[in-house]
C-alpha cells in the first residue's frame, strides 16, 4: 500500500518539486479528505500533518491558519484513529495559536468565521478526548465551550456559509454521554432527546445513528430505574438495527442482548419470557458471527446461564449452546 501511494508518475514528481508550498497544501488537504473518506486513517493523518509543515512556512507560527492545521489533525487522530492523548495535545496547540497574543485579527467576516469553525473542532475534540478519558468535567466544559460558538454561527445576522467538521448531531450526543458521565441524568436525556430529533429530522426514523443514541437514552433510564422506558428505547434500537444489519450480525446480536438485560432487569415475572426470548436471539446470533468459543459468545452465555439459575426458571444445562 505505501508503495502504490509514494509512487509518483513523471507530472506527479514535476509537482512534488516546482509547485509552490500554496499549492502543495491545497494538494495535501484533498489527499487528507480522500484518505478520510476512505478510511485510511495512517495516511490521512500523514497527510494532515504535512499540511501543518507547510502552513507554517506559508503563514508562520503566528497565523490562526496553523491553529486550524493542528485543529485538523487532533480531530483526525480522535475521530479516525480514536487516539485521545494525540488529539488532546494537538488541539491544545491549535488552542494555543488561536489565542496567541499577537496574533493578527481576521480580516474579513469569512476569516472570522473559519476561525469559529476551528474553535468549534478545537472544543469537541478535547470534549471527546477528555470524554475517553472518563474525565466527564472537563469533557463537558469543552463541549458546552463548543456548543456556545456553534450557536453564534446559526445567529439570523451571520450570513456567511461556514463549514464544520463537526455536525450538532455530534456535538450533541458527546454532550450527552458527558452529561451521563457527571451522572446528572435529567440534562443527559435531554441532549439525547435532541439528538434523537435531529437525527430523525435529517434522516428518517431508520437512521443507523439513532442506535446508538436509543441505548445512551436507555442507559440513562436504566439508571434511573425506569425499567419500561428503558426497553422502549432499545426496542427503537432493536428495530433500526435488525432492519439495518443482518439478523446473524454482532450489531443485532449486541442490542438484543442488551434488550435481554433490560427485560431481565425488571425482576416481573411478567418479563421473564421476553427476556428468555432475547438472551437466546443473542447468543444465537453471537454464536453464528463469532463461533461457539469466542469469549463474548461465552460471556453471554454466562450472563444467561446466572439468570436462569437466579429466576429459577427452568434447570441451567450443563451445555446451553443446545438451544
Amino acid at each position: 500500500m505505501d508503495e502504490i501511494k509514494g509512487n509518483f508518475g513523471g507530472e506527479e514528481m514535476k509537482f512534488k518539486l516546482f509547485a509552490t508550498p500554496l499549492a502543495k497544501l491545497m494538494e495535501a488537504q484533498k489527499r487528507a479528505e480522500r484518505f478520510a473518506e476512505e478510511k485510511e486513517a495512517h495516511y490521512a493523518c500523514k497527510e494532515l500533518i504535512q499540511c501543518i509543515a507547510l502552513t507554517r512556512i506559508i503563514y508562520g507560527n503566528g497565523h490562526w491558519r496553523l491553529g486550524q492545521a493542528f485543529a485538523n489533525l487532533a480531530h483526525g487522530y480522535l475521530v479516525l484513529q480514536g487516539l485521545p492523548i494525540q488529539a488532546m495535545k494537538h488541539a491544545n496547540a491549535a488552542k494555543y495559536t488561536i489565542f496567541m497574543e499577537k496574533r493578527a485579527p481576521p480580516t474579513s467576516r469569512e476569516e472570522r468565521g473559519e476561525i469559529l469553525s476551528t474553535l468549534v473542532t478545537i472544543y469537541y475534540t478535547l470534549g471527546e478526548a477528555n470524554l475517553m478519558q472518563k474525565n466527564g468535567k472537563k469533557s463537558y466544559c469543552n463541549l458546552k465551550k463548543a456548543e456556545q460558538v456553534m450557536e453564534e454561527l446559526q445567529r439570523p445576522d451571520w450570513t456567511e456559509t461556514v463549514k464544520l467538521k463537526v455536525s450538532e448531531r455530534d456535538l450533541m450526543m458527546a454532550l450527552g454521554r458527558a452529561s451521563l458521565q457527571r451522572n446528572n441524568l435529567e440534562l443527559a436525556a435531554r441532549y439525547f432527546e435532541r439528538t434523537i430529533e435531529t437525527t430523525i429530522s435529517a434522516g428518517g426514523e431508520m437512521s443507523p445513528e439513532l442506535i446508538d443514541i436509543y441505548q445512551e437514552m436507555a442507559k440513562v433510564k436504566q439508571i434511573q430505574k425506569n425499567h419500561e422506558e428503558a426497553i422502549m428505547y432499545l426496542l427503537k434500537a432493536y428495530s433500526v438495527s435488525t432492519a439495518m444489519n443482518n439478523k446473524f450480525s454482532t450489531q443485532v446480536a449486541s442490542v438484543t442482548l442488551l434488550l435481554a438485560k433490560a427485560y431481565a432487569a425488571t425482576g416481573e415475572e411478567k418479563y421473564f419470557e421476553a427476556a428468555e426470548k432475547y438472551f437466546i436471539e443473542g447468543l444465537t446470533a453471537y454464536k453464528e458471527a463469532l463461533g461457539t468459543d469466542h469469549s463474548q459468545t461465552i460471556h453471554v452465555v454466562e450472563d444467561y446461564s446466572k439468570w436462569l439459575a437466579r429466576t429459577g426458571k427452568r434447570k441451567v444445562t450443563t451445555n446451553p449452546y443446545g438451544l
